[in-house]
């Protein structure tokens, strides 16, 4: 297919109409594919990965360069939407009965019957991690979870308490959040900003699937760990 006809189905799919205003959604910089048969869907754009396999790449994160190649912008529609980013995550994690929060549709929380030693474990092995950072609460019924970087969010911590979690899975955890959650005696796990946007990137591209070939790439983290034993 033509890149036009390619953007009117992630159109679509993801609609710019539920962007927040102000963020970045559609085409960087100017280039565009000659045709559309081969597609990568990423949380990020690495300006080190070889992406010439493919045609187009859909991205999460609009990139800090301009990148060489056609790169089409996703963000918060797919935070925001009914299936999206946040929705995946607390279904891929077992959540029952998902809302959002409020109208402003970031961030949701369900319900699982799991002690929340069992719940930490699943968070680890579902989202292939192999660290994380956490505080656990005493029950694990009422789980949050908002996609990538919730616990830098002062609304989404402010729900946390209004609707009484008693746990919430998100990333980017900070220092003075991590004490006034601990503090409450609520449970937190950091999840990493990018392994819980994954799943919401993997449920887009299965939807782009039924229109072009279309495969999610693990770039992986923009950083690495060095641990001691």
């Amino acid at each position: 297919m033509n890149w036009q006809n390619f953007e009117k189905i992630v159109r679509e799919i993801v609609p710019e109409s539920y962007a927040v205003a102000g963020d970045f959604y559609g085409w960087v910089a100017d280039f565009r594919p000659g045709k559309v048969e081969h597609v990568a869907v990423v949380v990020d754009v690495p300006h080190d990965f070889d992406f010439s396999k493919f045609d187009v790449v859909v991205a999460h994160h609009k990139p800090s360069f301009n990148p060489n190649f056609p790169v089409f912008v996703v963000h918060t529609p797919l935070d925001r939407i009914d299936w999206g980013c946040n929705y995946a995550l607390g279904n891929i994690l077992g959540l029952g009965n998902l809302s959002f929060f409020d109208d402003n549709r970031f961030g949701m929380y369900g319900m699982i019957e799991i002690s929340p030693e069992l719940f930490l474990e699943k968070v680890m092995k579902v989202l292939n991690l192999r660290k994380v950072f956490y505080h656990l609460p005493e029950k694990t019924e009422k789980v949050a979870v908002f996609s990538g970087c919730g616990f830098n969010f002062s609304d989404f911590i402010q729900n946390l308490f209004k609707f009484n979690i008693d746990i919430a899975v998100s990333g980017d955890l900070v220092h003075h959040t991590a004490c006034r959650l601990r503090a409450a005696k609520m449970g937190f796990i950091d999840a990493s900003h990018y392994k819980t946007e994954i799943p919401g990137m993997v449920e887009f591209a299965n939807r782009l699937k039924d229109f072009v070939d279309t495969e999610f790439v693990d770039v992986g983290f923009p950083y690495s760990d060095f641990c001691l034993d």
